[in-house]
């Protein structure tokens, strides 16, 4: 009766569903109630039911007594030890009862952590599934990655390649300058001065010839405002221009940032080399 009404019915639900504990139970019913009776007759009331009972017993047919009976009755006649039987009696089946009704309890205990036992492992597993499944996405994702890395390389190289090839080859740089006649006479000026653009790496000088300037062959040296010869060759390997302008064409590593002197020199028809003139000129760069 300290139960709550659920707890009690859901008790009641338990001791039922069991053939077994259906069976216990109306055993124990059935004993309380035979000692309660038992209790209750006098002492000839108990003769008479026990020589009914065990006349009963020796006719064919009849249905026999209940062993916990016989003795039952055995120990009634004896008179004083009936209350001690009946309390004894009580004890044990209160004790059988409340012992049913704790392995019931015990047993519901049981199904249920039994039942969350299971939820908790297949939680357990599904997580492991989840980390399981996560690790071989992100092994995934990281194959993915190198693979794009590894594309982006070739791809940066291919383009490379073709940029490279695609850029037509840069010619040699060549600066040219005229060295006119009048340069000697007007010294340095403006109009004498060599600008090399960076990156140059050839000088082409077209010195420029009077009329009367017809020579068989021609040779020169140039040197500094100082007497420094940079360079000399007797017989030039020039080109010439549709006026008869020779063309020389020099490396500009010859050259630094100074003043200098070009003399041209000429084989004349009776072989003697004359000078013909100079040409002052300025490099910049």
């Amino acid at each position: 009766g300290e139960l709550p009404q659920k707890e009690r019915e859901r008790l009641e639900t338990l001791l039922m569903a069991s053939p077994r504990q259906r069976q216990d139970l109306e055993f124990t019913r059935d004993l309380i109630e035979d000692l309660t009776a038992a209790s209750r007759q006098s002492d000839r009331e108990r003769g008479d039911f026990i020589s009914k009972e065990m006349g009963a017993s020796d006719l064919p047919g009849a249905r026999p007594v209940p062993w916990w009976k016989s003795i039952l009755d055995s120990l009634h006649s004896r008179g004083p030890m009936r209350i001690a039987y009946l309390v004894t009696s009580g004890l044990m089946a209160a004790l059988f009862v409340s012992t049913l009704i704790w392995s019931l309890v015990l047993q519901n205990r049981i199904e249920r952590l039994e039942a969350e036992r299971a939820t908790l492992e297949k939680k357990e597993r599904d997580l492991r599934q989840q980390i399981d499944d996560r690790s071989d996405y992100n092994e995934k994702l990281a194959e993915e990655l190198e693979s794009e890395r590894n594309r982006r390389a070739e791809v940066e190289q291919e383009l490379a390649g073709l940029k490279s090839s695609a850029t037509p080859p840069t010619p040699e740089s060549t600066a040219s300058f005229l060295l006119r006649i009048d340069a000697i006479s007007r010294g340095i000026s403006d109009s004498n001065i060599v600008n090399l653009p960076k990156g140059a790496r050839r000088l082409r000088l077209q010195i420029e010839l009077d009329e009367k300037d017809k020579y068989r062959r021609y040779g020169g040296a140039i040197k500094t405002f100082e007497g420094e010869e940079i360079w000399r060759e007797d017989v030039l390997r020039a080109e010439r221009t549709a006026s008869g302008d020779l063309v020389l064409t020099l490396p500009t590593s010859l050259f630094a940032v100074r003043d200098y002197t070009l003399t041209l020199k000429g084989e004349n028809e009776r072989g003697d080399w004359v000078e013909v003139r100079d040409y002052s000129f300025r490099i910049r760069k």
